[in-house]
């Protein structure tokens, strides 16, 4: 939206996934290892997320960190596929970012050569 500066397009681009796959503030803070307070305040613009746990949210999404600071609303980005978000804990969802990193790379390493 017009006039947001990056961090008001990142805290909106996390809400927005979060909420489209299901996950509680208090599951996402323990993926990455803050309170579910403090995911509210990255998502309320309160306090900014730092660049490690931006990286991990992008993996977890299977989205580019580039996709969370576009102005482009997160709606339009597709996710390869969801996951079930009853009884999802940090370390399940540890497992599915590391997958959607992992195949992330190997997409790259595929258009290389």
């Amino acid at each position: 939206m017009k006039g947001e500066n990056i961090g008001e397009i990142v805290a909106r681009n996390i809400k927005s996934l979060r909420e489209r796959e299901g996950l509680t503030q208090e599951q996402l803070g323990d993926y990455l290892g803050i309170s579910k307070e403090q995911v509210s305040y990255i998502e309320n613009l309160k306090r900014p997320i730092d660049v490690i746990k931006l990286k991990r949210v992008a993996d977890l999404f299977r989205v580019q960190v580039d996709d969370l600071m576009n102005e482009k609303t997160i709606k339009d980005i597709e996710i390869a596929y969801s996951f079930r978000t009853d009884n999802v804990d940090g370390n399940t969802l540890k497992a599915v970012a590391f997958l959607n990193e992992f195949s992330n790379d190997l997409l790259r390493l595929r258009k290389m050569f």
